[in-house]
């Protein structure tokens, strides 16, 4: 899983500064005041009751529990959406808030958590990990998220979104927003 969710995040890394150049390249210059691009890496479990979950593995002693590891580990998602103002579903985030006075390496974001430094801290301090460098998307889920470790194991789908926007702003007399 740590190594699935290292690849994750530099994937996200990747495409979002890709689609970030890729927009500054073609760049219509009589429009677009503004850029962002913004990637997320999230968990992504579709729960509907009565349904097998693929989302969540499903292991062979799951009927002994009696209990629905799906629902509980889609609850926790749910909860924590609501009422978690800064992370909700995100486990992972990268944004380029384009500079125009910066060249194109300077506006990218890079992976700067990801530094070979292990991330095992919180519910992830285990002497097991010892010998793991946990990267922050693990850390992450464990320790800014409620879910454990076992809820890490269980997770089998994860979602990322890369987004570019292009703004076009004008105030009341037809100004731009380079001209403000």
């Amino acid at each position: 899983m740590n190594d699935l969710l290292l690849n994750l995040t530099n994937q996200m890394y990747r495409r979002t500064n890709s689609l970030y150049r890729q927009t500054i390249l073609c760049a219509d210059k009589d429009f677009d005041d503004d850029y962002e691009a913004e990637g997320s890496l999230m968990i992504d479990v579709d729960y509907e009751k009565d349904e097998v979950c693929k989302d969540i593995l499903q292991l062979s002693d799951d009927n002994f529990y009696g209990s629905d590891f799906a629902y509980m580990i889609n609850l926790i998602g749910e909860s924590e959406e609501f009422h978690s103002y800064y992370f909700g579903r995100n486990i992972e985030e990268c944004n380029i808030h384009h500079r125009e006075e910066c060249t194109l390496e300077e506006n990218e974001c890079k992976n700067e958590l990801d530094d070979g430094v292990s991330w095992a801290e919180g519910n992830l301090c285990n002497s097991a990990f010892n010998d793991i460098v946990i990267c922050h998307a693990a850390h992450s889920i464990c320790t800014h998220h409620p879910y454990s470790i076992p809820d890490l194991l269980r997770i089998n789908s994860y979602w990322i979104d890369v987004k570019v926007t292009c703004q076009h702003i004008t105030d009341q007399q037809g100004r731009r927003y380079k001209d403000l």
